[in-house]
């Protein structure tokens, strides 16, 4: 199945579940995929677990091109 390795870094759920479940207190997402998702970086604090990277509000304004080029611009 073509994308299939690429949906299981997707199951934001999955991912909290076995964090919670083996007592992980961080995740660090390493480079691309997690690591610039303000969705999966929310979901890590709603679970009290501490995302290792940037603040949720960073990653939803480098999220997209035209408000990361606002931020650049000021």
């Amino acid at each position: 199945d073509a994308g299939r390795p690429l949906q299981a870094y997707m199951k934001f759920d999955d991912i909290i579940s076995l964090a919670l479940e083996r007592e992980v207190d961080a995740i660090h997402p390493g480079y691309g995929f997690l690591s610039e998702n303000a969705d999966f970086a929310r979901a890590c604090r709603a679970a009290g677990i501490t995302f290792v990277g940037p603040r949720t509000e960073v990653l939803e304004e480098l999220g997209d091109i035209i408000s990361a080029r606002a931020v650049a611009m000021a």
